[in-house]
C-alpha cells in the first residue's frame, strides 16, 4: 500500500480511516485513564455537548522529587492555558492522550494540510479546525501518564513542543507570553 505518511502519521491515518464509528477518542500507549469506565464518560460528554473537538486533560503522576514537581506544574499551567483560551472560543492545541473529535474531520482537506502542519496531531487537528468547527473541552475523565524523569529528556520534549508555536497567530503568543 501506498504510505503518505510516516511511523506515527501512517498509523493514525489507517486506523481512523478504518474506524466504524462517528467518533475518534485518543489516548497514548503509556498512560491510563482515571477510570475503567472512562469510554462511557466521554461518551457522556459527546452526547452533552454540541462540539466537533472535544479536549480532555491528562495529568502526570505525582512522584518523588524536585523534577517531578516541576514537570506537573508545568503541565498544569499548560492545561490552564489551554482550557481558558478553549472557553474563549480561541482554542489552540490538544493533548492528544486525552481527547475526541469526530471522524469526518480526518478529511482529505486536513489531510493535505496534515504534513504541512508539522507534529503533534492533536495540535494540528485543533489548528486546522479552530475557525471552522466548535471546539470544547471535558474535565472528566482524566488520563495519567508517567512524566520524564532525566532533566534533559523533558527539555528535548519541551523544545519539540515550543517549536510547535509557528502555527498559532500572533495575537494568541502575545496574549500566552502574558
Amino acid at each position: 500500500k501506498d504510505c503518505p505518511y510516516s511511523e506515527k502519521k501512517q498509523a493514525l491515518n489507517i486506523g481512523i480511516t478504518l474506524a466504524k464509528y462517528d467518533w475518534i477518542v485518543t489516548i497514548d500507549d503509556d498512560c491510563y485513564p482515571s477510570t475503567e469506565n472512562w469510554l462511557v464518560s466521554i461518551a457522556q460528554n459527546i452526547a452533552q455537548k454540541e462540539t466537533d473537538i472535544l479536549l480532555g486533560f491528562s495529568p502526570y503522576i505525582s512522584q518523588s522529587g524536585l523534577l517531578n514537581q516541576w514537570i506537573r506544574f508545568d503541565a498544569l499551567q499548560v492545561a490552564v492555558s489551554y482550557a481558558y483560551f478553549t472557553l474563549l472560543e480561541k482554542p489552540y492545541m490538544g493533548i492528544g492522550r486525552n481527547m475526541a473529535f469526530k471522524k469526518e474531520l480526518w478529511s482529505q482537506d486536513y489531510l493535505k494540510e496534515y504534513d504541512t502542519l508539522g507534529s503533534g496531531d492533536d495540535t494540528t487537528l485543533v489548528q486546522y479546525y479552530k475557525e471552522k468547527k466548535k471546539i470544547g473541552i471535558f474535565t472528566q475523565p482524566l488520563v495519567y501518564s508517567f512524566p520524564h524523569t532525566i532533566f534533559s529528556t523533558w527539555i528535548k520534549q519541551k523544545l519539540r513542543h515550543v517549536n510547535k508555536g509557528h502555527q498559532m497567530d500572533s495575537s494568541l503568543k502575545i496574549n500566552l507570553a502574558k
